[in-house]
């Protein structure tokens, strides 16, 4: 069965719908033993993954996954059209094909009590060889080559607890030297030149961890290498700016080196800041047209907040509230999808006053608080309390799609005035 690339990864070919768009089904129908593929598991935390065995549930094909970095022991059944399942580097960044010295990475190696994850640092890449030597963060400080594609390496954050900083961390002036492209020779990529502020980069700080960033300042001859950017990591403070050369090595295109995780689903979690502290939430309404989403906050109030898809105050699982070392949880017996994962009619209902899309289990519109009949339908009635969801920080909603009214209570539960 030809259901992968040439690089691992399954096959798009004939995925793509009359129309064009992606066929989920039919995908993940040409997947094979042994292709890639991005899973997620039941804590909204993408991995890197491979099929491991097709079969069948209740009539149903599905197909077991295993994560990359894990155990055996923590492979899922998945069926065809989950939305836990994506094609190879959609939802995962291509690590791997962007080693390079001083990228920090976890390494697995065999231990006298076992198996363990270790930091490690990367000292050389191979590329005729496919392979690239690490230097583990260990007492031994040995050096080992793996291959590029190994199961023992994975992206930092995966397992080792303190593999991320409670913070940004400032380069030294040797991190800085490099990170610079020191070759006054080398062509410099096309987007670099054109970096002004405004724009948005993918950065990586001096422990090797990336982040979503934006250019907040300029300076030097634009479009020449001596033009240098202020970068902001826009889900710290501003104190953490740094300066860079727009040849530095710390800077990647947007989302290469960052999890497309604002691309937001019922049920996904992020992490939401209010009032200067981070907390746990999860999506329980997503506006497409609008561009927004309900996100119910687990803190002492469990508030729910309004914010647009690219607020500032979001930010991915793992980056300052929820832990990234924690394994994927196990599910209990049978299909371990839960009902609001599958897009299906069943798990989500439309508001029929604002045309949002609520979870299944919500019983009153996320968005404007209209309730919902048993029948499926939305009956015009007013939310009781709109000021327990307002929030200070919240940004005023959009102007409403055409032909979509807006009620007159309605900015004022997304924070308006």
């Amino acid at each position: 069965g030809g259901g992968a690339a040439s690089d691992g990864s399954p096959a798009r070919g004939d995925a793509s719908g009359a129309d064009g768009a992606f066929d989920q089904v039919a995908w993940a129908r040409e997947l094979r033993e042994g292709d890639r593929l991005d899973a997620r598991d039941v804590e909204s935390k993408w991995y890197e993954a491979e099929v491991v065995e097709r079969g069948e549930r209740d009539g149903r094909p599905v197909l077991l996954v295993a994560y990359r970095a894990w155990e055996s022991r923590w492979a899922t059944w998945y069926p065809l059209d989950s939305a836990s399942i994506a094609p190879a580097w959609t939802r995962v960044p291509a690590f791997r094909s962007r080693f390079a010295p001083n990228e920090e990475v976890e390494v697995r190696l065999e231990r006298s009590s076992g198996t363990r994850w270790f930091r490690a640092r990367i000292v050389s890449v191979d590329a005729s060889r496919g392979a690239v030597q690490v230097k583990v963060a260990s007492r031994r400080k040995e050096r080992v080559w793996l291959p590029i594609d190994a199961a023992d390496l994975a992206p930092v954050g995966t397992h080792c607890a303190g593999s991320r900083p409670a913070s940004p961390v400032r380069p030294s002036a040797s991190a800085a030297r490099d990170d610079e492209d020191d070759e006054a020779g080398a062509e410099v990529e096309a987007w670099r030149l054109r970096l002004n502020v405004g724009d948005r980069v993918d950065a990586r700080d001096s422990h090797g961890h990336w982040y979503e960033s934006e250019i907040v300042d300029a300076r030097g001859p634009p479009g020449t290498r001596a033009h240098e950017v202020r970068v902001h990591f826009r889900a710290w403070e501003p104190r953490w700016d740094l300066w860079m050369h727009v040849t530095s090595a710390a800077l990647a295109e947007p989302f290469s080196r960052v999890p497309r995780f604002r691309e937001w689903r019922l049920n996904d979690k992020a992490e939401v800041k209010i009032r200067s502290r981070w907390f746990v939430g999860r999506v329980v309404g997503v506006d497409a047209a609008a561009r927004r989403l309900r996100v119910h906050v687990t803190n002492r109030d469990n508030s729910d907040m309004c914010f647009g898809f690219d607020a500032a105050d979001l930010a991915p699982i793992g980056v300052h509230a929820g832990p990234r070392h924690v394994p994927p949880p196990r599910v209990a017996e049978g299909l371990p999808v839960a009902p609001e994962e599958s897009r299906t009619d069943a798990s989500v209902w439309s508001c029929g006053t604002c045309t949002f899309e609520n979870a299944a289990r919500v019983r009153m519109c996320a968005m404007c608080g209209v309730g919902r009949r048993e029948d499926g339908t939305s009956a015009p009635t007013e939310p009781a309390a709109l000021s327990r969801t307002a929030s200070a920080t919240s940004a005023p909603p959009p102007p409403s799609p055409a032909g979509v009214p807006v009620p007159e209570w309605l900015p004022r539960l997304c924070g308006g005035g």
